[in-house]
């Protein structure tokens, strides 16, 4: 027979952890080091990006696979710090989830608009005028034989395709 005690001996060290709301996050800097997290890697994004395009002078394998081993470092870099969102879509996405707050969101999507604004201007100052004219400044152009409405529902699809992947694999606690 096991004994249970009535009063707890150790009370002072059974204590609960404060939870981890809104408010303790900010006071303890989490939330600040994840949009900074992602204002940096949305800032690499974009300075890398745009410079991969204008080095690889129409590879367009090169440039998607600069990219793609791009975003992986980047994801893996940040994920245990912001959840490595990068993507305003995939925090957005995340927001609608549950996983977080809407005031969250809008702090990431603030930090990643200005890294990405700040990444533009700084591939703006890296790489040669020219070469950047040569490429549209690394934008995406639909191809000659795709209209305007085409290429948006083809970025509309995508779009969910990453963000269901994204929720699916790195937020689904069952996934």
């Amino acid at each position: 027979m096991s004994r249970v005690p009535l009063l707890n001996a150790d009370a002072s060290n059974s204590r609960e952890p404060e939870p981890a709301t809104f408010f303790y996050r900010i006071r303890h800097g989490e939330l600040v080091r994840a949009c900074l997290a992602e204002f940096i890697v949305t800032l690499l994004f974009v300075l890398l990006g745009v410079t991969a395009v204008v080095n690889v002078s129409g590879n367009v394998t090169g440039a998607a696979l600069a990219h793609g081993l791009l975003i992986f470092l980047l994801v893996a870099m940040t994920a245990n710090v912001s959840g490595g969102h990068v993507n305003p879509a995939v925090s957005l996405g995340v927001c609608l989830s549950g996983e977080i707050s809407f005031v969250k969101f809008l702090l990431y999507f603030a930090s990643q608009m200005l890294g990405a604004s700040v990444g533009g201007a700084l591939a703006l100052a890296v790489n040669v005028e020219a070469e950047l004219t040569g490429v549209r400044y690394g934008t995406h152009h639909p191809a000659a034989d795709y209209n305007t409405g085409r290429a948006f529902g083809i970025e509309i699809f995508t779009t969910f395709v990453l963000v269901t992947t994204v929720l699916a694999n790195a937020v689904d606690r069952k996934g």
